[in-house]
């Protein structure tokens, strides 16, 4: 990010090995992330995908079992990243772009906040979290 001069902040739970990235160690409230994309910046989020493709299933009445759905809908952690771009608090939505997909918020990618919020805290992921800034204030 530094080579490109991209301005940002990592957060994250756990240390890790490496000491040389530049990183604070903390859980990111809600709230902060909200306003991090109501400003028009972009978050990628490290997410258990399993969380968010079990919803997925139980908001489907009509979810045929297949081997894909039974893997997933197993307590398997599945870590993939997203590209939080914006919310509803309205509708208690975040809005994403899935790099896995190509799918966007454009698209109709969102999910529950309370979704959101379990697979970003759920285990394995460290609640890790990229904080990107369209400018080069931080």
């Amino acid at each position: 990010m530094k080579e490109y001069d991209v301005k940002h902040k990592l957060c994250t739970i756990t240390a890790g090995v490496d000491k040389s990235y530049s990183k604070q160690i903390r859980s990111v409230p809600l709230e902060e992330i909200l306003e991090h994309l109501g400003q028009g910046h972009i978050a990628v989020v490290l997410i258990d995908w399993n969380v968010v493709y079990q919803q997925m299933c139980t908001d489907r009445i009509k979810c045929l079992p297949s081997v894909s759905c039974v893997r997933n809908c197993v307590n398997i952690y599945q870590g993939h990243f997203i590209i939080a771009c914006g919310y509803s608090k309205k509708d208690k939505l975040i809005f994403y772009h899935n790099p896995a997909t190509g799918t966007s918020s454009r698209d109709g990618s969102s999910m529950p906040m309370k979704i959101f919020e379990v697979a970003r805290k759920s285990y394995g992921t460290d609640e890790d979290i990229l904080f990107i800034f369209k400018n080069h204030t931080v």
